[in-house]
């Protein structure tokens, strides 16, 4: 078992961290201890039991007085250096807080890099309490934070540091196990719409459009297509549940569909929950064995009390116990939005990832336990990184089909090489039409003909092979 002493202050801090990076990633034994002395004060000593230890520079929160609140900090002053190192298992690691160095003194690793507060700036996204930027929707935008600004938000820096330090602990000679992680997709549907035809006003907006547009073959197709989802000779664009479903089942997944409740803006209300075409649908999905989700309104990520009743609302139209989901438009609080989804009795939110691209917003790619920074505490509930929408690629970005599932694929890659879990946002809306129809056989694609399917069997996580020094 590893011993583990750290200074004395900012203890639960700290102790989540170390939690997440040596027993959740790595799934090492370790105990934990304070320092005894005023003289190692400095470091986090992680000592194995040959006598050998690895130093970790505490630099970040020596800055404070314990419980000061750290998240004023101007993260824009924030340099984050390269590090260039055989350990590391991209060959480089962003290190936000210390020096790039690594010693040796009479056997023990002296880090100077402050890796254990990188982390936990990534994890708990107290970068986003410091920034007051924030865009038409009041997200967080990805261009404001560190990771954009360095380039590094394609990357899952807490996976690299965790291989990193099990680097340096096999330099020093520790003899236990790690735990080995499998590669898993995870493939989400966040409800916005129910029925394409099943909105007021559809039709006539449709045809005033393609009109407008000089589009008369279009608005041909428009009317022709409104008449027979009318009369039961042809699908709603918007009813491809069963389609994912099968493609999902083909894979051996579930597919989860986040269904919304309620709301009080312009963005929410586009279908009826408590509808019978709605509790058909519902009962259907949870036949064919796929997972019910929430997908609270707009404006619930700051509101309890709105959350809370389009949850119940949701439980009770779906006759189970609702346990995850994802926030509506992406909208977070670093503040607020997880202890809400905490006392709510919610366990799995999904909701981090950037509208503007794919990427790890978190710097992880794996589901992990949250830390409210108000309360300095951890929460019960966990967060599931968003790793690409379809919209983020399509919408923000414009990208072509083809470009579309490269960047996915490499993505997909990088989350493979840690064992970790790719959660692919795919509306059940955006399969169809003029914009979708192009796209919806790379969704097919990149799930049936790549190596999802292989890689759903088992995918350890990286190993490093080079030589360290």
């Amino acid at each position: 078992m590893l011993a583990i002493k750290i200074p004395s202050t900012f203890i639960p801090e700290r102790n989540y961290v170390i939690r997440q990076l040596l027993g959740e990633l790595l799934g090492l034994s370790y105990s934990v201890h304070i320092h005894e002395t005023n003289l190692s004060m400095d470091y986090t000593i992680i000592a194995l039991p040959n006598g050998r230890n690895l130093w970790i520079r505490d630099v970040f929160f020596s800055q404070f007085k314990d419980g000061e609140v750290y998240w004023h900090t101007d993260v824009s002053k924030i340099e984050v250096k390269d590090w260039h190192h055989d350990a590391a298992p991209e060959g480089s690691l962003p290190v936000l807080f210390g020096e790039a160095v690594l010693r040796v003194d009479e056997g023990d690793l002296i880090c100077e890099a402050d890796l254990l507060a990188g982390v936990f700036f990534m994890l708990t996204r107290w970068e986003e309490l410091a920034s007051s930027e924030r865009d038409m929707h009041g997200r967080f935008p990805l261009k404001s934070s560190l990771a954009y600004k360095y380039q590094y938000w394609k990357r899952p820096v807490v996976n690299e540091t965790a291989e990193m330090l099990w680097n340096l602990l096999q330099l020093i000679g520790i003899e236990q196990e790690r735990r080995a992680a499998s590669f898993e997709m995870v493939i989400t549907h966040d409800v916005d719409d129910l029925a394409y035809w099943g909105r007021k006003f559809r039709l006539l907006r449709s045809l005033g459009r393609t009109c407008l547009q000089m589009q008369p073959v279009e608005a041909y197709r428009v009317l022709q297509n409104y008449v027979r989802v009318k009369r039961g000779q042809e699908q709603d664009p918007y009813l491809t549940f069963d389609w994912l479903m099968d493609i999902s089942e083909r894979i051996g997944v579930q597919s989860r569909f986040y269904f919304m409740s309620g709301g009080i803006s312009e963005y929410d209300n586009r279908y009826a929950i408590k509808s019978k075409a709605c509790q058909r649908l519902l009962k259907h999905i949870q036949h064919r064995g796929h997972k019910l989700g929430f997908h609270p309104s707009y404006h619930s990520f700051t509101n309890k009390e709105q959350f809370i009743a389009e949850k119940l609302r949701l439980e009770e139209v779906a006759q189970c116990e609702i346990d995850e989901g994802r926030q509506h438009y992406l909208r977070f609080d670093a503040d607020q939005t997880w202890r809400i989804w905490e006392e709510a009795g919610m366990k799995l939110d999904s909701t981090l990832g950037f509208a503007e691209d794919g990427g790890f917003r978190s710097g992880i790619c794996q589901a992990y336990q949250v830390f409210d920074v108000h309360n300095r505490c951890e929460l019960t509930l966990r967060e599931m990184p968003l790793t690409v929408m379809e919209v983020s690629l399509v919408g923000y970005l414009g990208l072509s089909p083809q470009d579309m599932l490269d960047r996915m694929n490499d993505l997909q890659q990088k989350v493979r090489r840690y064992g970790g879990q790719f959660v692919l946002l795919w509306h059940n809306s955006n399969l169809s039409g003029r914009t979708w129809d192009p796209y919806r056989p790379i969704y097919q694609s990149f799930l049936l003909e790549g190596d999802v399917k292989s890689e759903q069997r088992r995918s350890s996580v990286i190993r490093a092979s080079r030589t360290l020094g």
